[in-house]
C-alpha cells in the first residue's frame, strides 16, 4: 500500500508497532482512546468557556443597552438645553437692547449735565447774588429765586439720574456676562456629557465585537473537535470490529518468513526512504511526552509502503495524524503511518 508523498521534507510516516500480549496488543486503541479522551476534554474546557461566554456576553448587552437608555436620557436633556439656551438667547439679546436704550440715555443726560455746568459757569453764584439784591420789586426778586431752584434741582435731578444711569449699565453688564457663562458651561457640560457616553457606548461595542468573535471561533473549534471526535469513536469501532487479516495474503522478505511482527522488531524494513527525524522513545513536548513512532523526511513523491502484509482498518484524516493510514496485521499488530500527503489503497489490503 504506497502512500505518497508531495511535499518536499515532509514527515513521511508515524509507525508503532504492537506486541501481542493482551495489555499490549490495543496500542492503536489505546492511542485512538487518549486521543479521545484529549478532545473530550478539550469539548468540557470549551463547553465551560462557551457557557461562560454566553453569561458575559448578556451582561455586556445589558450594559451597552443601558448606555442606549443613558444616551436617549441624554439627547432629550440635550433637547431641553437647546431650547433653554435658546431663550437665554432671547434674554441676552434684550439686556444688549436695553443697555443700548440706557447708554443713550446716558449720553443725553451727560449733555444735559454738560449744559448745566455750562450755565453754572456763565452764571457764577456771587452774580446771582448781585443781580438778585438790584431787584427793586419783590415779584421779580420772587421770581427770580424760584427760577433758580428750578434750575437747581433739575441740575441735581440730572446728576442723579445719570449716576442711576452708570450703576443700571454696570448691573447690566453684570447679567450679560453672567448669561453668557450660563450658556457657555452648559455647552460645556453637554459637550463633555455627549463624549463620555458615546465613549462609553463604543467601549461596550467594542467589548461585544471582540467577544463575539472568540465566541465564533471557539465555536467553530467545538464543532471540529466535534467532528474529530466522531472520527475517533469510529476509528476505535473499526479497530473494535476489525476481522482477522492474513500474514500470509502477500510475501514478506525471506529473513522474516515465519518469524512473528514482535520478534522481527528491527528487522523489518522502514516504510520509506528518507532521513530519521524523530526515534521511538525519544522525549517530546519539553520532556512531557515521548514518540510513540518513528518520524522520518522524505522527498516529495517518496512512496511509503507498509512494513508488513494485512488489511487497511483506518485511511482517511484525522486531528494530530493528518492523512492517516492503520493496517492491521494480525494476532493483535498494527502499524499506524501518519502526516502523508495522499493515500492508495485496494480492497483494504496492504
Amino acid at each position: 500500500m504506497p502512500v505518497e508523498r508531495r511535499g518536499a521534507l515532509l514527515l513521511a510516516g508515524l509507525v508503532v508497532l504492537v506486541a501481542a500480549n493482551a495489555t499490549a496488543a490495543q496500542g492503536g486503541d489505546a492511542e485512538a482512546l487518549r486521543q479521545l479522551g484529549d478532545v473530550v476534554e478539550q469539548l468540557n474546557a470549551l463547553d465551560t468557556w462557551l457557557t461562560d461566554a454566553d453569561r458575559r456576553m448578556a451582561e455586556q448587552q445589558q450594559e451597552l443597552a443601558n448606555a442606549d437608555r443613558r444616551i436617549d436620557e441624554f439627547t432629550r436633556q440635550m433637547r431641553e438645553l437647546t431650547r433653554q439656551q435658546a431663550q437665554a438667547s432671547v434674554r441676552v439679546q434684550s439686556v444688549q437692547d436695553e443697555r443700548a436704550a440706557l447708554e443713550a440715555a446716558r449720553d443725553e443726560q451727560a449733555q444735559r449735565i454738560a449744559q448745566h455746568i455750562r450755565d453754572a459757569w456763565r452764571h457764577p453764584r456771587r452774580d446771582f447774588l448781585k443781580a438778585l439784591l438790584n431787584y427793586e420789586d419783590p415779584d421779580e426778586f420772587d421770581r427770580a429765586v424760584r427760577m433758580h431752584g428750578h434750575f437747581a434741582r433739575a441740575r441735581a435731578e440730572s446728576l442723579a439720574s445719570f449716576r442711576a444711569t452708570l450703576e443700571a449699565l454696570a448691573g447690566n453688564a453684570d447679567r450679560v456676562a453672567g448669561e453668557r457663562l450660563v450658556l457657555t458651561q452648559a455647552r460645556t457640560s453637554l459637550q463633555e456629557r455627549r463624549k463620555a457616553l458615546v465613549q462609553t457606548r463604543s467601549e461596550r461595542q467594542h467589548a461585544i465585537d471582540l467577544l463575539q468573535a472568540e465566541r465564533s471561533d471557539r465555536a467553530a473549534l467545538r464543532e471540529r473537535l466535534r467532528r474529530d471526535r466522531a472520527r475517533l469513536e469510529s476509528l476505535l469501532t473499526a479497530l473494535a470490529q476489525r476481522p482477522a487479516a492474513d500474514p500470509t495474503s502477500r510475501e514478506v522478505p525471506p529473513e522474516l518468513s515465519g518469524l512473528d511482527l514482535v520478534e522481527a522488531r528491527g528487522k523489518l524494513p522502514w516504510p520509506v526512504q528518507g532521513e530519521i527525524v524523530n526515534r521511538f522513545g525519544q522525549n517530546r513536548a519539553g520532556g512531557r511526552m515521548t514518540w510513540e513512532g518513528v518520524q522520518f523526511s522524505a522527498s516529495p513523491g517518496e512512496d511509503v509502503i507498509a512494513v508488513a502484509n494485512g488489511r487497511v482498518v483506518f485511511a482517511e484524516w484525522l486531528r494530530g495524524f493528518g492523512l492517516l493510514t492503520i493496517v492491521d496485521h494480525g494476532n493483535g499488530h498494527l502499524s499506524l503511518y501518519g502526516h502523508s500527503d495522499a493515500i492508495y489503497k485496494k480492497e483494504d489490503v496492504a
